[in-house]
C-alpha cells in the first residue's frame, strides 16, 4: 500500500467535516469543562443528529453495519440513560424510602431519587450528547478516507495540544485557552486546567497515533542495500516520519505534564496492546515488535531522560497513602456507596453529597472522587455503573476481534487503536476522573466506537459518493 494514500482528500459531507470541527474544537475550551462549552458540545451533538435524521429520511443515507453491530453498546446505554431520566424524576416519598432510604427528606411527600436533581439533569443531558457522538461516529464514519480522516484529525488535536503546552512551558507564557495559567505552572497543561486531565487526552492521541504507525509499516523483507536504502529514502519523505515525530512530540509532552499515573497509564497500556496485538497479528510480528522496541527505547529512555522522566519517576517513589488525602476520599466514596447502593445519588451530586460524609482529616475541597470507577457508582449506584462496565468490556472484546479477524491493515490498526487507547484510560481512571471531562469522554467514545467500525467494516452511503 502506498503511504500516500494515507493523506485523505478532503472533499467531504458537509455534516461529516462539521464533526470534524466539532472533534478538534472539544480539547480547545479548558477540554470543554465548562457549563458553556459543554451547552456549545450538547447543541452541536444533537443537530448534526437532526441534519443526519433529515437526509436519512430523504434517503440520502442509511444505517450503517457498525451502527447496527453495535446493539449491546446500545442497549446498555439505553438502561443507562433511562435510569439517569428516572433519577431526576418526582416519586412518592414513600416509594424513594424504600428504594433509597437515605435519601429521603422528612415531611416531603414527592422528590426525587437525585439529592439534587437540577444537577442530575444537566449530567443527563451530557450524557445523551456523549452517546450521540458515538451514534455520530457509527453513522458517519462509513468509508476509509473517512476513518482515515477521522485517525488524523485525533492525531493532529493531540500534536497541536503538545505543542502548545510545551511552548507555553519553554517560554513562560503559561497561557490556557486565552487566559493565563493559575495553576501547575511548572507542568505542561495544553489548553486544559488539570495536567493530568491533558495526560488522559495524549494517552489516547497516541494510541491512535500507535495505530497509524502499524498500518503504514510495510512488512514484505527488503533484500539487498539498494532496497533498504530505497526503502529508508520512501520512509523519510512519506507520512510516517511525520506520524512517527508527532509521537516523539507527543511523548515528550505527556512527560512534561509530570503525571504520575498519565505515565505509568501509557507505557503500561502500550505495552499491554502490543502483546495483544503481536498475539493476533503474528504475521506482521517482526516489524510491529521493532516498532514497539523504538517506542520504548527512543521515546522512553532517551527522549525521557532529556526532558525528565526522573522528575515523574521520582514523584511515583514519593507516592504513598500518608502524603495523600485520595484514599481517606475513597474510603468516604464507600460510605457513600454503602448509603445508596442502588440507586446512587444522582448524576453530577458528589459535590454536593460529600461534605455530609467526609473524613475530618480531610481538609481540600473536593468536586470529584479522583477515581472515576468510584464515582459512576456513588452518582449512579452500582447495577448502572455495571451496565456501562458491560458497554466498554464488550467493546474491548469487539476491538481484539477486530485485530483478529480484518484483512485491512486500517482496520486492525484501528482497531488496535481503540483497545490501547480505551485500556490507557481505565488504568488512568484508577485514581483520576477523566472520564468527567466532556472532551476525554467525548474522545474515549470515539475510541469505543472506532471499535465497532474497524470489526465490522465501512459500509458506504449514497451521501458519501462524493468522497
Amino acid at each position: 500500500m502506498n503511504t500516500y494514500s494515507y493523506f485523505p482528500s478532503l472533499k467531504l459531507d458537509r455534516v461529516f467535516q462539521l464533526y470534524i470541527l466539532l472533534l478538534f474544537w472539544l480539547p480547545l475550551p479548558f477540554g470543554s469543562n465548562r457549563d458553556w462549552a459543554v451547552m456549545i458540545f450538547e447543541l452541536s451533538v444533537f443537530l448534526l443528529l437532526l441534519v443526519w435524521l433529515i437526509q436519512f429520511l430523504k434517503g440520502s443515507c442509511t444505517i450503517t453495519k457498525a451502527f447496527r453491530a453495535a446493539r449491546p453498546v446500545h442497549v446498555c446505554f439505553g438502561i443507562f440513560l433511562f435510569w439517569s431520566f428516572l433519577q431526576t424524576i418526582s416519586f412518592p416519598g414513600f416509594l424513594v424510602s424504600f428504594v433509597s432510604p437515605a435519601t429521603i427528606i422528612a415531611g416531603q411527600v414527592n422528590q426525587t431519587v437525585s439529592v439534587n436533581p437540577y444537577l442530575s439533569v444537566n449530567r443527563l443531558l451530557e450524557s445523551f450528547a456523549l452517546y450521540g457522538f458515538f451514534c455520530l461516529a457509527l453513522l458517519l464514519v462509513t468509508t476509509r478516507t473517512r476513518l482515515k480522516v477521522v485517525l488524523f484529525s485525533i492525531l493532529i488535536a493531540g500534536l497541536l495540544q503538545a505543542v502548545f503546552g510545551t511552548l507555553m512551558l519553554l517560554s513562560k507564557l503559561n497561557y490556557m485557552f486565552l487566559i493565563p495559567k493559575e495553576f501547575y505552572i511548572t507542568d505542561v497543561t495544553g489548553t486544559f486546567i488539570n495536567r493530568n486531565h491533558l495526560a488522559g487526552f495524549l494517552e489516547m492521541c497516541l494510541a491512535v497515533g500507535v495505530g497509524l504507525m502499524i498500518a503504514m509499516m510495510d512488512g514484505s523483507k527488503k533484500n539487498g542495500f539498494k532496497k533498504k536504502l530505497i526503502y529508508f529514502l520512501s520512509v523519510l519523505l512519506s507520512p510516517k516520519i511525520g506520524v512517527r515525530i508527532a509521537l516523539v512530540i507527543m511523548v515528550i509532552a505527556l512527560i512534561l505534564t509530570h503525571s504520575r499515573m498519565g505515565n505509568v497509564a501509557f507505557f503500561s497500556a502500550m505495552l499491554i496492546a502490543s502483546v495483544v496485538g503481536l498475539v493476533t497479528n503474528k504475521s506482521r510480528s517482526k516489524s510491529v515488535l521493532l516498532f514497539f522496541a523504538s517506542m520504548i527505547v527512543v521515546d522512553l529512555f532517551l527522549v525521557g531522560t532529556w526532558f525528565g522522566i526522573d522528575e515523574v519517576a521520582q514523584r511515583l517513589e514519593k507516592t504513598g497513602f500518608h502524603r495523600e488525602t485520595r484514599d481517606e476520599v475513597y474510603m468516604d466514596g464507600l460510605d457513600i456507596i454503602s448509603a445508596y447502593p442502588f440507586t446512587g445519588t444522582g448524576g453530577g451530586t458528589f459535590e454536593s453529597v460529600y461534605p455530609i460524609y467526609k473524613d475530618g482529616d480531610v481538609l481540600l475541597h473536593y468536586d470529584h472522587v479522583h477515581n472515576d470507577y468510584l464515582e459512576f457508582a456513588i452518582e449512579y449506584g452500582l447495577p448502572a455503573t455495571l451496565v456501562l462496565g458491560v458497554a466498554v468490556f464488550w467493546t474491548l472484546v469487539v476491538s481484539v476481534l477486530a485485530q483478529k479477524h480484518r484483512k485491512r491493515r486500517l482496520l486492525r490498526s484501528a482497531g488496535f487503536a481503540s483497545f490501547m487507547g480505551i485500556v490507557a484510560i481505565l488504568i488512568h481512571s484508577l485514581v483520576d476522573f477523566n472520564l468527567h471531562i466532556p472532551a476525554n469522554a467525548a474522545y474515549f467514545i470515539t475510541l469505543m466506537a472506532l471499535a465497532w467500525i474497524s470489526r465490522y467494516g465501512l459500509v458506504s452511503v449514497r451521501a458519501d459518493k462524493t468522497s
